[in-house]
């Protein structure tokens, strides 16, 4: 469910995770300074901050882009983390407005998280740090190198002579029909005669 939706529904606690991108123009050093920005709109918004993933340079899978100073710029990379808090609902759609409009945030989202989500929290970077990396590799040789498959066998259980008892059983069907058309022909030349 959509942060915005659950803050109409219930005025209880929830627990949420912030989800941002910083421009990657943004000097490296300066990316916790724009944390520390963003755990500060939480917080003055009464929110209780929890675990987070420090923000890391990130390719992107497709270019975003955003308005800066009366221009669409594109960008292909950012500096992605999260920020995972709790506060009322009615607060969030707050967070997310005052985010995003933060001149340093390139993307932000805010989601409400399942129990199983809370207990289990995916930490990105660290998951593509330990990803092995993709090799090339050369066909040609794999192809040479790769040992010639074997013709399938018959199974033990199978003999020549099993083989021939399944083609004659699937040959039955259409013996009997031939036979039955055999018996009403000559049932039929009996009773003209």
């Amino acid at each position: 469910m959509p942060a915005t939706e659950a803050a109409a529904t219930n005025d209880e606690l929830g627990s949420y995770e912030l989800a941002f991108h910083v421009l990657p123009t943004v000097a490296e050093g300066e990316v916790t300074t724009i944390e520390d920005a963003l755990t500060s709109i939480i917080t003055e918004a009464g929110g209780t901050i929890g675990l987070t993933e420090t923000a890391q340079r990130f390719d992107l899978a497709y270019e975003l882009q955003k308005m800066i100073d009366g221009k669409y710029r594109r960008f292909t990379t950012s500096y992605f983390g999260w920020i995972r808090f709790t506060a009322e609902p009615r607060v969030v759609e707050e967070v997310l407005h005052e985010v995003e409009a933060h001149e340093s945030v390139l993307r932000a989202l805010v989601v409400r998280l399942t129990r199983q989500e809370e207990e289990h929290p995916f930490y990105l970077h660290e998951a593509l740090a330990a990803r092995k990396p993709v090799t090339d590799i050369d066909v040609d040789a794999a192809i040479a190198n790769a040992p010639s498959e074997p013709a399938p066998e018959a199974s033990a259980d199978e003999s020549p002579e099993s083989a021939k008892t399944t083609e004659e059983s699937t040959d039955a069907p259409a013996a009997e029909t031939d036979s039955d058309e055999t018996v009403e022909s000559a049932a039929s030349e009996d009773t003209k005669a």
